[in-house]
């Protein structure tokens, strides 16, 4: 279809970095899943695709440092977020108690999410696989009754998987944070209602870095997150009501000899 949007993201259909994508986008878009965070990067840079969306943050396990980081190269242009409701089930191919699976495969992160119900499991391995969807696949396609898998209702029933138990994430307000994102090409690129923004702030040598940086953001309006990339430069979320809001921030800022880079003027997230 002429104009139809590609999307990369990590993992098979139905992974929860493509669930946020189809949130974002909705049905018309065309859907192009990569094995590897470092994949989906690589696509958006080289133009193979319009736009990538990546985790950067978890309400529960934090950051995902070296998403954020790449991000914040200057690389690419933030165009926006969406936040998605991480609800993990465990299944199996099989409804078979607890007790009989041997094995667990998922995401590194699903796991680290339900960390605590899997504690309860101590005589069972754990395998890190790609991506929640491609845990299901392997699970799909394996002959064993006493493996298991982390992911979403979604790709369960896709796979036609058993659920053996329900919800097993260590705290039932699991969040994960998305950014979407596209190669950037010049100008900077403001979406529509933007109320957030992401930037780079690089304090003058010699000055103490993100030390500096804490001074200089105190009494601005308006900053939601703050991550140290170096010794020098600090990524900063800030949210806005009014475009001059954000715009006397970034003059003073400035104004302190500092070197600010705009990454993204976007939408914040709606949690749903």
């Amino acid at each position: 279809m002429s104009g139809q949007l590609r999307i990369a993201y990590l993992g098979d259909l139905w992974s929860f970095h493509h669930i946020a994508a189809l949130q974002h986008f909705g049905e018309d878009a065309m859907y192009i899943g990569y094995a590897s965070f470092e994949e989906v990067l690589h696509a958006v840079e080289a133009e193979k695709v319009d736009r990538g969306i990546l985790a950067v943050e978890n309400s529960l396990i934090g950051d995902v440092d070296d998403n954020l980081r790449q991000l914040a190269s200057g690389r690419y242009a933030i165009l926006g977020e969406e936040e998605l409701h991480i609800r993990l089930h465990l299944a199996a191919r099989e409804a078979v108690p607890l007790t009989e699976i041997h094995k667990i495969i998922s995401h590194p992160a699903a796991l680290l999410q339900a960390e605590q119900f899997l504690k309860s499991l101590p005589m069972v391995q754990l395998e890190s696989v790609a991506s929640t969807s491609s845990a299901m696949q392997l699970l799909r396609d394996a002959n064993d009754k006493h493996v298991a898998a982390l992911g979403n209702r979604e790709a369960i029933e896709k796979y036609h998987l058993q659920i053996i138990a329900e919800n097993v994430a260590d705290d039932a307000v699991n969040f994960t944070r998305f950014f979407i994102f596209c190669k950037k090409t010049g100008n900077l690129i403001t979406t529509k209602s933007a109320n957030k923004a992401s930037i780079l702030l690089q304090t003058p040598e010699n000055t103490g870095g993100p030390a500096m940086a804490d001074l200089l953001l105190k009494g601005l309006e308006g900053i939601v997150l703050k991550r140290e990339i170096n010794s020098e430069t600090v990524y900063i979320e800030i949210s806005f009501t009014q475009g001059e809001q954000f715009d006397d921030s970034i003059f003073k800022l400035s104004q302190n000899g500092c070197r600010v880079q705009v990454l993204g003027k976007y939408a914040a997230a709606v949690r749903r």
